[in-house]
């Protein structure tokens, strides 16, 4: 297991890091993940939603967390806070974004690490004090609700998100929130 440390960045102008990212990004894809694109997709596909997180980063509204080998120095792991939902921009919920780990790594626990630090209290921190919700989506039978209900997170059902693909086949994606504060969530009015 590599010895880690976090950077966060407001800007990407490094083009190393930024081929590096793309690179990470596309090769998760490529082994099944959902990361905004879907295997096949050419790297055009990424430098697109890459320039969107870029943005949120220039509008104040995105910061990228980029987790490094200590000794090398090699990518290990990213993802985005941003300020907003993908259907919209409320300025009181912040949602993760492209949360990946290296395929060399996967197995390792570096996603929850990644998370762990994303749930630091310095990290929430800079959110700012009107992020009352945090948020993410991701696509199911991963496994990967089970990594997120130990931070805290519950399914929020939204039928929406079931996506047909171009075959006829069905994607179902789902989605979780929490408070920032970790108290319970709001109960739902009928």
């Amino acid at each position: 297991m590599p010895e880690i440390y976090f950077e966060t960045f407001t800007s990407l102008t490094n083009a190393k890091l930024r081929a590096d990212m793309l690179a990470m990004w596309q090769e998760n894809t490529e082994l099944g993940a959902a990361v905004g694109a879907r295997p096949g997709d050419p790297r055009s596909r990424y430098v697109e939603l890459l320039a969107g997180h870029e943005r949120d980063m220039a509008e104040g509204r995105g910061w990228l967390y980029i987790m490094r080998d200590m000794s090398t120095k090699q990518l290990l792991g990213f993802a985005w806070w941003i300020v907003g939902v993908p259907e919209g921009q409320p300025r009181h919920i912040a949602t993760i974004k492209r949360l990946q780990v290296s395929p060399d790594f996967h197995g390792n626990g570096l996603g929850r690490m990644l998370m762990e630090h994303l749930h630091a209290p310095e990290v929430l921190a800079a959110l700012g004090a009107n992020i009352e919700f945090l948020h993410l989506q991701f696509r199911a039978g991963l496994g990967l609700g089970k990594l997120y209900a130990r931070y805290g997170y519950e399914l929020n059902v939204r039928w929406d998100v079931i996506r047909q693909n171009d075959d006829g086949s069905y994607e179902g994606w789902m989605e979780m929130i929490r408070r920032r504060d970790g108290k319970p969530m709001p109960e739902p009015r009928w």
